[in-house]
């Protein structure tokens, strides 16, 4: 059987790392389309990396899918070793050589087979011995270092959009089947990708991440007391830990020892490889701030004033209060269920004496 033509299918913008309806769309587009030509565009491809099991969940529970399960088999497409690695490429993020795409072509036998099988297949695969080489030299490694809740997905959203597939972005903790789970990273080179960035994410719970790595270093930080109330929100949000009053204020002692211990560490000492952001100078500042951190990345002070402009649009701060992803929401403080000035205060006022040089604005301890 000579090799299928690759379907061509046009994206939509969305913002890097999101899953929503459409995408689940575009990508039966490509999987389930008869009538195919041309080459595919791969700049939007890395759009389902970072949810890549959300998507899979969304695509089995899809009513697209339920209705080609009865499909008459005769209607079936049939694999060959090149429909075998576009599939592979868009849901595995990986690229196989062609006698494992064979293989698995022989084993499943139709598009549908190979659809479900590989969206039931699990995050990470150890059976991947051909996968091409995830390396390269000429990769520049940057590593967010941040605290929890003080802006590090939308940073990650805006160098996403400004520098499109130059950049591989690995979240680390939940990086699913392209992540080796290693700090540094093993695998910063992404063959569909060809970056020439590589971004590893950590919020270096346990303080044993190494300081002196070859590369950049983007470090993140927020004002102790909003970062306390959203990181609790987060907190009891994905764990069974109680929602109580005692629970926050024991919670927000831990969260202030571990405040301070990455200030110490991250952002005390000086370091010319080092760039420090805080939360607060990026939603005041957005423009600025990422010019300079642009060109500290780039190493020189060139703008792609088109591609900062559309990477600008992605913040945007209502009015009143929002669920929308993307949207920044400005914290009020007092209104929050567990607000106790004393314990605020008694707080901002250890971690202040505690960090020298913290430029941020005291709000109870003034």
């Amino acid at each position: 059987m000579q090799d299928m033509p690759i379907p061509r299918i046009e994206f939509s913008r969305v913002q890097p790392g999101t899953t929503i309806l459409s995408d689940v769309r575009w990508a039966y587009r490509i999987f389930l389309t008869i009538d195919v030509s041309d080459e595919i565009k791969l700049e939007r491809i890395r759009l389902t990396y970072r949810t890549l099991p959300a998507l899979r969940r969304r695509m089995l529970k899809s009513r697209e899918l339920d209705r080609e399960r009865h499909r008459q088999r005769a209607d079936a497409t049939p694999l060959d070793t090149t429909l075998v690695q576009w599939c592979y490429r868009l849901l595995r993020f990986e690229v196989i050589s062609p006698d494992m795409a064979q293989r698995i072509a022989t084993e499943q036998g139709t598009l549908l087979s190979l659809v479900e099988a590989l969206l039931n297949m699990p995050d990470h695969d150890e059976n991947l011995a051909d996968v091409a080489p995830h390396n390269a030299d000429h990769v520049s490694r940057l590593y967010a270092k941040s605290m929890p809740r003080s802006g590090h997905h939308l940073l990650t959203n805006l160098l996403c959009e400004y520098f499109g597939t130059a950049l591989h972005y690995c979240e680390f903790y939940t990086g699913g089947d392209t992540c080796c789970h290693a700090l540094p990273c093993h695998r910063v080179f992404h063959p569909l990708l060809q970056n020439h960035l590589f971004l590893q994410k950590s919020h270096d719970f346990g303080f044993s991440d190494p300081i002196d790595l070859p590369g950049k270093y983007l470090v993140q930080y927020r004002h102790p007391i909003p970062r306390l109330q959203s990181i609790f929100d987060h907190h009891t949000s994905v764990t069974e830990k109680t929602d109580s009053e005692e629970h926050f204020q024991k919670f927000a002692w831990s969260q202030t020892r571990y405040f301070i211990r990455f200030w110490k560490k991250w952002i005390q000492p000086s370091q010319p490889n080092l760039f420090l952001l805080s939360y607060e100078e990026l939603i005041e500042e957005p423009r600025e701030m990422l010019v300079q951190l642009l060109s500290f990345i780039q190493d020189d002070d060139t703008i792609d004033e088109t591609a900062l402009a559309r990477t600008l649009q992605m913040i945007r701060v209502p009015s009143g209060s929002t669920k929308q992803r993307g949207v920044f929401t400005r914290r009020n403080i007092e209104s929050y269920r567990y607000f106790d000035e004393q314990l605020y205060h008694d707080i901002e006022k250890t971690v202040f004496e505690a960090c020298s040089g913290l430029s941020l604005e005291r709000i109870f301890s003034k």
